[in-house]
């Protein structure tokens, strides 16, 4: 028997050393899948090029049992005779139509107030989908790749979920985009460059469902590890 021979055969019968276990699924925080099922296109109806702020609130009245249609209209009007939407050029700020019908919601960040941190704002965006409130952003979509060197600029997302490595590191925001789709995901880096640019600074609200206040929804969704990402 030769002497490679036996050491061949001695390594075959040596155990051997497991390499790191690579995770089948991610962890999704939100309910981008639920979620998904109030999305409604902005791209196809004239005159509502300006109008994504408002359907993401009209969106959102829809989660918490309202009329997405009437919704957009009453908003559309309401916008328009006190002065913070303009078909021409858009929505000034968040909420007004949620106060209206006070729904409770929260605001984070401004171009007014102090400069936040990106891992603050990250952080509390997590504690806002944690808590089970509906996030409303406003960012610059220059800065995502999805839409550099399109027409569209400033621009109001419904993040519906993140999600998260198996280190627990943020990878992706999920999001209810009215141009793009219902659960369009964003890497992380980029939306956090696009929503904190020094014209939004964080901006967003946190609306809250009464409904489901007490309820947790932190969510392991069945979702396949991308090989993209």
């Amino acid at each position: 028997m030769s002497l490679l021979f036996v050491l061949l055969l001695a390594r075959s019968i040596l155990p051997v050393e497991a390499g790191r276990a690579q995770p089948d699924f991610e962890r999704l925080i939100g309910s981008p899948g639920r979620l998904s099922a109030y999305w409604h296109d902005q791209r196809w109806t004239a005159g509502d090029e300006y109008a994504c702020a408002l359907y993401a609130q009209a969106a959102v009245l829809e989660a918490l049992g309202y009329n997405f249609e009437r919704e957009l209209a009453d908003m559309r009007a309401l916008g328009q005779r006190d002065g913070w939407y303009s078909p021409q050029s858009g929505t000034i700020g968040l909420g007004q139509p949620l106060r209206a019908k006070d729904v409770p919601f929260e605001v984070f960040g401004s171009p007014i107030v102090p400069p936040i941190s990106p891992a603050r704002a990250l952080a509390r965006l997590q504690r806002a989908l944690l808590a089970g409130r509906y996030p409303l952003v406003n960012l610059d979509a220059q800065r995502l790749s999805y839409y550099h060197g399109s027409a569209i600029r400033w621009h109001t997302l419904w993040v519906t979920g993140m999600r998260l490595d198996a280190a627990g590191h943020v990878i992706t925001i999920i999001a209810s985009d009215s141009y793009r789709g219902a659960a369009v995901e964003y890497p992380v880096d980029e939306f956090m460059a696009a929503w904190g640019s020094v014209e939004f600074n964080y901006y967003a609200i946190f609306v809250e469902d009464s409904r489901r206040a007490e309820k947790r929804l932190v969510e392991i969704d069945p979702v396949r590890i991308s090989p993209a990402l």
